[in-house]
């Protein structure tokens, strides 16, 4: 009877299991788990499952894992597969899991999975380095993280640009802008700043907002994604763009783009790795169980090289890729060099047995290696052994650096940092300002240099390591590798598979505005300036108006002009010839005035400038041309012919038009020498001026007798302007063909016609019907003399 109870029972619990439906759990889809960069509004979604009409989802996300904390948020959403998040705070890990829920039973959770809401923009231009910022500067943040993933999910953007790092001047301009990329052209947000002062260092930064909080402000640091969240224990790099990160679990990173991307080397170990060295296209990477690993083609592959140990490695140090150091447990020191078997390394008698955690050497034959307890070893020859230096600490050190064979640091453990400058012969301790542990260092030069360590501490020295100051990486992991090829680029790394990038020396970005317009044209010190030279400058914007000076004195005591222009050029109205002028600008706007310009000078042309014939010219022709160069902003030319070099009653006293540059004299005398002069003048008035005469110059005219040369002796265009007709009137020598071309200014013949001339006075009319107003030339050649003149048509 008992067993048919039993029986009985069984068959009831069997039929009622198979009654109940299984609940199968969701599998989550996105984000991928450990994600970073996200939004904080990211939508989280996970692949539908089969089940009822009631099938419901519930899923809950807590920034534990305990999903126990006052952010808990959980939520039943019926049919659904994904949850719109929103107001998530800024540079939050948030853990997330999902489960579904069918009449009245539940699905086991799902695998927790993480994902971590962005902290910073991404600042764009200008740059650090950028020093010619007018006074409305234009600053710009990117609308994507990485250039890929747009930023969504907030309200506001809070702008700030300040005088000082701590943004707590007087000068403070603090707005909140939208954060509707929408209301933004371009690729970028963008603020647009006005007045801010002249010569003057701006710092600015930006942060995100939403009705839950606001994002960190930007510290001048960059994360870069590496693809992983491997500890990252070493980085070298070897220009701004090119460099290699490694870390545990045989982790070896490199990039050739500034870490914009990053490709995981087959490093064929999965050893944690400790340090790296690069040099050209050699690399060695050192780590755990005596592993070293060598590329010599710039990490395109690796091998294996014989240590002959297997404590583990903590430091490596090569000299021209030929003479090589590395270090670590229990007092190991190796080295490989010349000679050697290929891919070989011997060990070297260090005389301590503590852990050695770095190694240094300025030249080949000369080195330091520091370790834990205070411990520092030197090396002075190739083949001597290592000897103990006091350190004056016991704490323990992690790194070493030197600048040359006597000046280097060592720090480590309680935010330690010793100098010497005797070769390690007395070590002075250097206040660091931190109690972190320090496990880094990285020079540019023999000052600037940053140190890393313990809990993101980050600090920058500029005098060669004898003082250092924090700077904020924005990370709380402990930071094992920095390296700096340039000031323009510095890398940090350290576990959790942070890498970040600074090109603005870890502060918070800046730019200065320019201290005064630039003057362009003329050119310091140019001569032979014309009265109406056009002096300019570059362009200036944000501004009301540029205010100029020009005086005849570089004290810009005696100033001839100043004014106010709207543009970046103007014209005086008050030089005179053959002066030295001196001139310089600023620009304004309502809250300040620049500096002025650097000071230019110029002079102006002194008188004119002969052509031909040129002087001491012999067999001249007898109605010879005389040519000169042009000018302009003058009213006219005088010129002058005699056979007196005196011209106290010159045998032609003739005043030439403005646009004149040439004059054809009547026949001369022949085998007579004459000189000529030419001056100009400006318009009438107070500010009337005449140039200088001309130099003298001569010519002597042809022997040939007899034979008058066919031409023309005297020349008139009427009227001039003219409408219709144009008359020509001359004297030809003698009987002739002429010839009449008028050509507009671009240089194109528009009218040709070709009459006889007769011996003594002609006057020829030209049809000037169809022919557009404008100003034209009007050539007449007969003979071997042509003459030009300018003709308005109306």
């Amino acid at each position: 009877m008992k067993r048919y109870f039993f029986t009985l029972f069984l068959l009831i619990a069997t039929f009622s299991t198979m009654a109940q439906p299984k609940v199968y759990t969701p599998t989550l889809k996105s984000p991928v788990d450990n994600a970073t960069l996200q939004m904080p509004n990211v939508y989280l979604s996970w692949n539908a499952i089969t089940g009822s009409y009631n099938l419901q989802y519930e899923v809950v996300f807590d920034t534990t894992t305990n999903f126990n904390s006052p952010l808990l948020i959980d939520t039943v959403q019926t049919l659904l597969t994904g949850y719109q998040t929103h107001n998530l705070f800024f540079g939050q890990k948030y853990f997330w899991r999902v489960r579904a829920i069918d009449a009245g039973e539940t699905s086991a959770w799902t695998p927790i999975w993480s994902f971590t809401v962005f902290s910073y923009f991404e600042l764009g231009k200008p740059q650090s380095t950028d020093t010619v910022q007018n006074p409305d500067a234009t600053v710009e943040w990117k609308k994507t993280l990485n250039s890929t993933i747009n930023i969504t999910g907030i309200t506001n953007i809070d702008y700030q640009i300040d005088t000082t790092v701590s943004f707590n001047s007087p000068l403070l301009i603090s707005l909140a802008l939208s954060g509707d990329p929408s209301s933004y052209s371009g690729n970028n947000f963008a603020y647009t700043n006005m007045n801010l002062r002249f010569g003057t260092t701006y710092f600015w930064r930006v942060r995100a907002r939403h009705e839950g909080g606001s994002s960190p402000w930007p510290t001048g640091w960059v994360t870069l994604l590496g693809g992983t969240t491997a500890d990252l224990m070493g980085a070298a790099f070897t220009s701004a763009t090119s460099g290699f990160i490694v870390g545990n679990a045989g982790t070896i990173l490199k990039t050739t783009d500034g870490g914009q991307s990053w490709t995981k080397q087959t490093s064929g170990t999965t050893n944690n790795l400790s340090a790296v060295f690069a040099s050209n296209a050699n690399v060695y990477v050192v780590g755990d169980g005596g592993i070293i690993r060598k590329s010599s083609n710039g990490g395109t592959t690796w091998t294996q090289d014989t240590s002959g140990v297997t404590v583990n490695l903590k430091g490596v140090t090569i000299k021209h890729d030929s003479v090589g150091y590395a270090v670590g447990s229990s007092g190991t020191i190796l080295k490989t060099f010349k000679g050697l078997s290929s891919k070989k390394w011997i060990s070297d008698t260090s005389g301590t047995s503590a852990d050695l955690m770095g190694v240094a050497f300025p030249v080949d034959t000369i080195g330091y290696a520091v370790g834990l307890n205070g411990t520092i070893v030197k090396k002075t020859k190739q083949n001597v052994n290592w000897v103990t230096l006091v350190s004056g600490t016991t704490n323990d050190l992690y790194g070493v650096y030197f600048f040359n064979v006597n000046t280097g640091i060592a720090f480590g453990e309680a935010g330690t940092i010793l100098k010497t400058t005797d070769g390690g012969t007395t070590w002075t301790t250097i206040v660091s300002g931190t109690t972190s542990t320090l496990y880094a260092v990285s020079f540019i030069g023999t000052t600037n240099g940053y140190l890393v360590g313990a809990g993101g501490v980050c600090l920058r020295t500029t005098n060669g390591g004898n003082s250092w100051s924090a700077l904020n990486p924005g990370i709380t992991e402990d930071i094992h590798a920095v390296s700096a090829p340039s000031a323009a680029a510095v890398f940090i790394a350290g576990n959790n598979g942070k890498i970040l990038i600074t090109t603005t020396s870890g502060r918070p970005w800046t730019f200065r505005t320019i201290k005064s317009p630039t003057l362009k044209a003329p050119a310091n010190n140019l001569t032979n300036q014309m009265i109406d030279v056009v002096l300019t400058w570059d362009k200036v914007t944000g501004i009301l108006a540029y205010q100029y000076e020009i005086a005849t004195d570089p004290a810009f005591v005696n100033i001839i002009d100043a004014s106010e222009a709207d543009t970046n050029g103007f014209q005086s109205l008050f030089l005179r010839f053959g002066t030295k002028y001196y001139w310089r600008v600023n620009a304004r706007h309502l809250t300040d005035t620049s500096d002025w310009t650097a000071t230019f000078n110029f002079t102006t042309i002194a008188t004119v400038i002969l052509k031909t014939p040129t002087n001491g010219s012999t067999n001249v022709p007898l109605r010879p041309t005389l040519v000169w160069t042009a000018q302009t902003g003058i009213a006219g030319y005088e010129l002058q012919l005699d056979t007196l070099d005196t011209f106290v009653t010159p045998i032609l006293s003739y005043k030439p038009k403005v646009d004149d540059i040439d004059f054809q004299t009547s026949r001369l005398l022949t085998s007579k020498t004459y000189y000529w002069r030419m001056r100009a003048f400006t318009d009438g008035g107070i500010d009337a001026d005449t140039s200088d005469w001309s130099p003298v110059w001569s010519f002597v005219t042809t022997n040939v007798t007899g034979i008058d040369e066919p031409g023309i002796s005297s020349f008139a265009i009427y009227p001039n302007p003219v409408r219709g007709h144009l008359n020509l009137r001359f004297d030809a020598t003698e009987n002739n063909a002429a010839f009449f071309t008028l050509i507009d200014i671009t240089g194109r013949v528009v009218l040709e016609e070709q009459f006889a001339v007769s011996k003594g006075q002609n006057v020829h009319e030209v049809n000037l019907k169809g022919i557009s107003k404008g100003i034209y030339i009007g050539k007449v050649l007969i003979g071997n003399s042509t003459t030009n003149q300018r003709i308005i048509v109306e």
